[in-house]
């Protein structure tokens, strides 16, 4: 099983532990305040990240401390009666691991820079919700 594999489904443990054994120190992420859509690790195997609606979050893996936060929206839009706008769908990242992209409801695909916490470029056009991305 490839480390990725492994380190994916350990993150995905950590996130759905409610209560630890006493004397057992593990350290979990907790920098969100809502549900955790995504999460994703870099080709390197140095930073993994996090996502909710309303931020990305860039946390080192050696030391699990959070290292940016990708401001991807200030609230969630309501449209019609008890349907929510998910400002993000989808996060990726290059295959150099420079640059994550995330997707979302609005129709708008971000680019953000990893070493600045930068967005770099909004992509607009799409007629749709962003559901899925790949670079």
């Amino acid at each position: 099983m490839s480390s990725k594999i492994v380190a994916f489904i350990l993150l995905v443990i950590c996130f759905q532990v409610n209560s630890l054994a006493q004397g057992l120190t593990m350290v979990v992420p907790t920098s969100h305040n809502e549900k955790i859509h995504k999460i994703a690790i870099d080709p390197n195997d140095k930073y993994f990240y996090t996502a909710d609606d309303f931020k990305v979050i860039m946390w080192d893996f050696k030391t699990m401390r959070q290292l940016y936060t990708f401001k991807i929206a200030n609230k969630l839009t309501e449209t019609g009666i008890d349907q929510k706008v998910r400002n993000l769908r989808d996060l990726t990242i290059s295959s150099d691991g420079k640059i994550i992209a995330s997707g979302s409801d609005d129709c708008t695909i971000k680019l953000w820079d990893i070493e600045t916490g930068e967005c770099l470029k909004t992509l607009k056009g799409h007629s749709g919700r962003i559901h899925y991305l790949a670079i």
